[in-house]
């Protein structure tokens, strides 16, 4: 088994930023405050639909000097056995030989208990 997850499997535009439009709504505060809190190991925006998220996140995401990955992600992926290969592939996107050990549990034909994934 290697280390990399089923990325044939998983739609891949759900890895990819989507561009940010010229006609963008500028909004330097949020950037600001994103930028301020980006020490943070992971950053979840949630607003309902037409607020502005993924643009916001994108042009923040231009910008960033760190490694950053997106995920875009719907109820569907609520479920454990969905979401982790995503989020595998993301990670993956900037660190292609990270997660191995985490990779081949997913691909285990049945899934530990939750508390082992916040071990790996």
């Amino acid at each position: 088994m290697t280390n990399e997850t089923n990325i044939g499997s998983i739609l891949r535009t759900k890895l990819h930023r989507p561009p940010v439009p010229r006609d963008h709504v500028h909004r330097p505060r949020l950037l600001e405050y994103l930028d301020q809190r980006r020490e943070r190991p992971l950053t979840l925006v949630s607003a309902p639909a037409g607020y502005g998220k993924s643009v916001l996140i994108s042009r923040w995401m231009e910008t960033c000097d760190i490694p950053n990955a997106w995920l875009s992600i719907d109820e569907i992926d609520s479920d454990l056995r969905q979401f982790l290969p995503y989020f595998l592939a993301a990670v993956q996107t900037i660190f292609p030989d990270a997660m191995g050990k985490t990779a081949a549990l997913v691909n285990a034909q049945t899934l530990p208990p939750l508390p082992v994934f916040y071990l790996v």
